[in-house]
Formats: C-alpha cells, sequence, structure tokens
C-alpha cells in the first residue's frame, strides 16, 4: 500500500512535513552579490543583446569579481554570435549556462536544470550531469570551483548528488537605468553580479518549499550560498535505506502494541511517537542539514492508532450488557 496503489499520498506527507520544516529554516544570502535585470519590454532581441554588452561592460569596468549569465536570451543557432561576446572570456569572471551557445565561447560553464516535482514544487537540484560521457558540474558548483577557496567538499562525489531547497534570501536588485549610465560603479567592486531580463514574480521559474516565486537567477543563487555557507541540505544513501525501513518498523510495533490498549492509551502514545519523529526530523533538518522523510512512518502509525481506537472494545459497555442478562 505504502509503495503501492496509495505511494502518492505518502510522498504526498513527506513532501508536506518537510516543506514546512525546511521553508522556516533560518538561511543565508550570498556575500556582496546582486542582480541585475534587464527590462525586455518592446525591446528587440538584437536590443537586448546590446543591453548585456553595455551592463557586462560597465560590470566589469566596476571591478566586479563575478557576472553570471545563468538564464541569457536565446541565439537561434543560424545566427552569429555577437562580437562582444569575446569579452566572456577576460578580465571578470563570467559564467554561462552550458546549454547556451555562450557557452561555446565562455570558459566557465555549468548546466541549468529546473524539475519541479509533479506538484510544481521545485525541492531538489542535481549536481552532476552526464554529457558526452564527461561529468559536467551545475552552474552553481562550477561557480564555487572557480573560487579561490572551494566549499564544494563532498558534493564531488558522483552523479547522483543531489541538494535540496529550503528558502530564498532575496538579494538587493541593481538598476540598470542607472548602471548603464555610469561608467563604473566602486561600491560593485569584489562583488558578484547576475545579469538576466527576468522580473521578480513576473518571470518566476519555479517555487520553492518555502511557497517563495523564484527566477533562475534566484534559484541559482539560493544555490550557490548553500554552497559557499556550507549549509546544503543533502540525503545520503543512509538515510534513504532507514526511510524505507522505519514505516515498516513503525507499522508492525503499531501492530502488535496498540490494539491491546484503551482509547486514552492509543492516544498519548500516538502523540508521544508523532512528537519523537518529529523531532527526530527537524533535529536532523536544522542541526545537520540532512533530509530524512518521517512523513510516511507518521502517516501509517497514526493510521493504525485510528483503527485500533475504533476496534477497540469499550469495557464498560460489555459489562453492563453482561450484567443485563
Amino acid at each position: 500500500v505504502v509503495y503501492g496503489p496509495l505511494a502518492q499520498w505518502f510522498v504526498a506527507a513527506d513532501r508536506v512535513l518537510y516543506d514546512q520544516l525546511a521553508g522556516g529554516m533560518p538561511n543565508k544570502s550570498l556575500d556582496n552579490a546582486y542582480i541585475a535585470s534587464i527590462e525586455t519590454n518592446r525591446t528587440k532581441p538584437g536590443e537586448v543583446l546590446d543591453k548585456y554588452r553595455q551592463v557586462i561592460q560597465v560590470l566589469q569596468d566596476s571591478g566586479v569579481r563575478r557576472i553570471i549569465l545563468s538564464n541569457p536570451p536565446e541565439i537561434p543557432a543560424s545566427d552569429e554570435l555577437p562580437a562582444w561576446a569575446a569579452s566572456l572570456t577576460s578580465r571578470s569572471q563570467v559564467f554561462v549556462p552550458t546549454q547556451h551557445r555562450f557557452a561555446n565561447v565562455a570558459t566557465r560553464s555549468g548546466f541549468v536544470t529546473i524539475r519541479s516535482d509533479n506538484d510544481d514544487v521545485l525541492r531538489q537540484s542535481a549536481l552532476w550531469q552526464l554529457e558526452s560521457g564527461v561529468m559536467s558540474p551545475s552552474l552553481p558548483l562550477a561557480i564555487d570551483f572557480a573560487s579561490s577557496e572551494p566549499n564544494a567538499g563532498s558534493l564531488i562525489s558522483g552523479a547522483d548528488d543531489v541538494i535540496f531547497f529550503s528558502s530564498y534570501v532575496e538579494l538587493p536588485r541593481i538598476d540598470v537605468g542607472s548602471l548603464l549610465m555610469a561608467e563604473a560603479m566602486a561600491s560593485l567592486k569584489g562583488a558578484t553580479v547576475f545579469v538576466d531580463t527576468d522580473q521578480p514574480f513576473v518571470d518566476a521559474a519555479a517555487m520553492l518549499p518555502s511557497g517563495q516565486l523564484v527566477t533562475v537567477s534566484e534559484i541559482t543563487a539560493s544555490l550557490l550560498a548553500d554552497v559557499e555557507n556550507n549549509r546544503t541540505i543533502s540525503s545520503p544513501a543512509t538515510t534513504k535505506a532507514l526511510e524505507y525501513l522505519i514505516p515498516a518498523m513503525l507499522a508492525i510495533v503499531a501492530v502488535l502494541f496498540l490494539p491491546d490498549r484503551n482509547r486514552r492509551d492509543i492516544s498519548v502514545v500516538t502523540i508521544t511517537v508523532i512528537a519523537i519523529l518529529l523531532l527526530v526530523e527537524a533535529g536532523l533538518l536544522f542541526g545537520f542539514h540532512l533530509r530524512f522523510d518521517l512523513g510516511r512512518p507518521i502517516l501509517i502509525f497514526v493510521g493504525v492508532a485510528i483503527l485500533s481506537a475504533w476496534l477497540v472494545v469499550d469495557v464498560k459497555k460489555v459489562s453492563g450488557d453482561a450484567l443485563k442478562k
């Protein structure tokens, strides 16, 4: 029942519980980071690319540390790359998605893949992807690897590694109009700047467990912040094995010990077990940044408890009926 016909109900229980806990986790944003979004209303594709050129040039003149083009405008294969694309390899570090044609010019790239769950919530992101027989890192991972002190650590272990989302701490936004009127902005020296054409909320690419609607740049910034702040939420193979084992164990315990108790004892035991499971999941998530889904065993235990309470025999009623006879 748990992994067959009613699997979606139990998966939903895990997701709801994770969203409630992860959405309220304290979070940190990137240090000295900004987002610059270019307006595209009534603007031709060629003009948008030219604005990219202008923005990148001003940012490079300002001495920014990193420029991240997480969602650049598509360039048809039949069109030539703009001449300014050569600047992606010089001066400040510029990062682009491997799926984009800019990756043919830029020396730093990583893949960007957004795959929400079937309830339209984005809960996880792959760290590695196999491309033409070569393992390629995700864009946030590639950005961290290029830094002088990478913090990825154990995240370089293999293709199955994923990290989970919690919430997004909003980054300050740069007014592109003011930026283009300046030759350089000293306040941006050493900063990380995301350049895109996505407006907040309007061009959101996904929704996080916290309920926030985020763009591609905000998704990338959230993942990069987790990597650089050493607070990535992961789910090792050992926890996955326990997630399959614990529901079965709790079901056996519930079937063996609940039916012989009265309704009050069943309620006390059920509340105690649920409280313990919630504390365990919250402790692992907040203390060790481990995702350990316990919504499934909680739902199973509550189900058995309700069934046991419904089937329990009212001793007083039976005794009264016996005396009447």
